[in-house]
């Protein structure tokens, strides 16, 4: 079955350690992940912009 995962963090979560190894470990178990720079993909916003950075998401 077809899955994708849009993550929702900050630039600081997304600096941790586990959070690539996390990503290619769905990818390699077949979710498509959407991060990284381009149009259908999310790139983490600046710490405390949270409710300002929900509005671009798709």
């Amino acid at each position: 079955m077809p899955c994708r995962s849009l993550p929702y963090f900050n630039q600081a979560q997304a600096a941790q350690p586990a959070v690539p190894c996390s990503i290619e470990t769905l990818r390699q178990q077949g979710v498509r992940v959407l991060t990284g720079p381009g149009l259908d993909h999310y790139t983490p916003y600046p710490p405390k912009q949270g409710l300002v950075s929900s509005r671009r998401l798709p």
